[in-house]
C-alpha cells in the first residue's frame, strides 16, 4: 500500500503538470480544479474489487494539496475473511441467507459483497441465482426476500439484491 501511495502521488504530479501545460488547450486548464484519487486494484482472481486509498485536489493555479487517506474495504459474504474481520455483519448475512434458503426446498446460493468505509458497512450488493419455474414463484420469492431484508438489515444501509435465473434477471 505504501508503494502504491508513493507512486500514485508521483504520477498525479506528472499528470497535473501535463494537464496544466501552456500547450494543452492553450493553458485553459490552469484555471480548473483537478481531483486525484488513487485506486489499488485487487488480484485478478479476486472476487471483490480493489479500493481507493487516497484522494487530493489541485485548486486552480495551484499544486496538489494535502492527500487524504481513505479507509475502504470490500468483503465477500459468506467468507472466512468477512467472519474474522466483520463478525457481526457476517452473522447477520448468514441469518439472512438461512431465511432465504428456508423459502423453497431447493438450495439457493446467496452471495454478497459488502463495501466498508472507515470500518462501517456502507452498501451491500447481494446476488441470488434461482431455478424456479413460474412467475408466481419468482414474485413470491422476491416478496419474501424483500421482507427478510427489512427484518435483518438496518434501514439506512444501501442494499441491492439481484435475483436471476438461467433466462436472465428476474428481480432487482
Amino acid at each position: 500500500e505504501e508503494v502504491s501511495l508513493e507512486e500514485g502521488k508521483r504520477i498525479a504530479g506528472e499528470v497535473l503538470e501535463r494537464l496544466r501545460s501552456a500547450e494543452r488547450e492553450d493553458g485553459q486548464l490552469t484555471n480548473v480544479p483537478v481531483m486525484f484519487a488513487i485506486f489499488r486494484e485487487n488480484q485478478r482472481e479476486a472476487v471483490v474489487p480493489g479500493e481507493f486509498i487516497a484522494t487530493a485536489v489541485a485548486e486552480p493555479n495551484e499544486e496538489i494539496g494535502s492527500w487524504q487517506n481513505i479507509s475502504e474495504t470490500h468483503y465477500l459474504f459468506p467468507s472466512q475473511e468477512a467472519t474474522e474481520s466483520q463478525r457481526e455483519d457476517a452473522e447477520v448475512f448468514n441469518q439472512f441467507k438461512e431465511d432465504i434458503n428456508q423459502f423453497f426446498e431447493n438450495y439457493v446460493g446467496v452471495v454478497g459483497e459488502g463495501h466498508y468505509r472507515n470500518g462501517e458497512l456502507r452498501s451491500l450488493h447481494i446476488e441470488i441465482p434461482i431455478t424456479f419455474y413460474s412467475k408466481t414463484e419468482v414474485i413470491a420469492f422476491t416478496q419474501h426476500v424483500t421482507d427478510r431484508v427489512k427484518q435483518r438489515f438496518p434501514e439506512e444501509l444501501d442494499v441491492e439484491i439481484q435475483i436471476s435465473s438461467p433466462s436472465g434477471q428476474e428481480a432487482l
